[in-house]
């Protein structure tokens, strides 16, 4: 994983490299800047002993590496690969990602660090079809909570849009699927939160005749 720095005029300031203990592949996903200038990077990484893990790096405002976190589902040292991240207003960072199940494949994996990068929780979401759920979104709204989405297998319906709330604790306070009217192919790509604190996920979804349109979902 590389990470740049360019001044405003375009000049290099900094570049800082990350080559994981597996000494394999290591790729970033997201990027993001605290109130302090401090550069957040996540993605996954191949580790030593396991397949691949989430990996997050802080670095300072000129660089200097602070902290590495990393997740790895204990029950099943697969893979889970962070896609997306998120801060808070107090710096607190919030990955989400997907991660091999014990017996459910891929789960939405959602992982908590406070800002000097000890991790407060992470929380997992299995969909009712007991198969793949695969994030692509995650925003916080004015009040901390966290809201993740992505597409997930359903029971009885192919990919439906699943979107899952949780408090700045950890606690779910919700999750909300959509099924388009074709019942196929249903994938939510990105989120959004307004100041009251309105819910919108957009994406794709197949219907019969044409093809793919875009699907737009606005919770309470």
């Amino acid at each position: 994983i590389i990470t740049v720095k360019y001044s405003s005029s375009g000049n290099l300031v900094w570049s800082s490299r990350y080559n994981g203990l597996g000494n394999d592949d290591d790729l970033a996903s997201a990027i993001a800047v605290d109130g302090l200038g401090n550069v957040i990077v996540t993605g996954y990484s191949v580790g030593l002993i396991s397949s691949e893990d989430f990996l997050t790096i802080k670095y300072n405002s000129a660089g200097t590496e602070m902290w590495i976190g990393s997740y790895d589902n204990p029950d099943m040292n697969d893979i889970d690969i962070a896609n997306a991240m998120i801060l808070d207003n107090s710096g607190n960072i919030y990955i989400a990602g997907f991660s091999i199940g014990n017996g459910s494949a891929e789960d939405f994996a959602t992982v908590k660090y406070n800002a000097v990068g000890d991790e407060q929780w992470v929380r997992r979401y299995n969909g009712g079809g007991n198969d793949y759920d695969i994030t692509s979104g995650i925003a916080v709204d004015g009040s901390g909570n966290i809201i993740v989405t992505g597409y997930s297998a359903g029971n009885g319906s192919s990919e439906d849009y699943a979107t899952v709330k949780y408090n700045s604790s950890g606690v779910q306070q919700w999750a909300s699927r959509y099924t388009g009217p074709g019942n196929v192919h249903d994938n939510a790509r990105t989120i959004k939160v307004d100041a009251a604190g309105n819910v919108y996920v957009a994406g794709e979804v197949g219907l019969s005749g044409t093809g793919y349109d875009y699907a737009t979902v606005k919770y309470n």
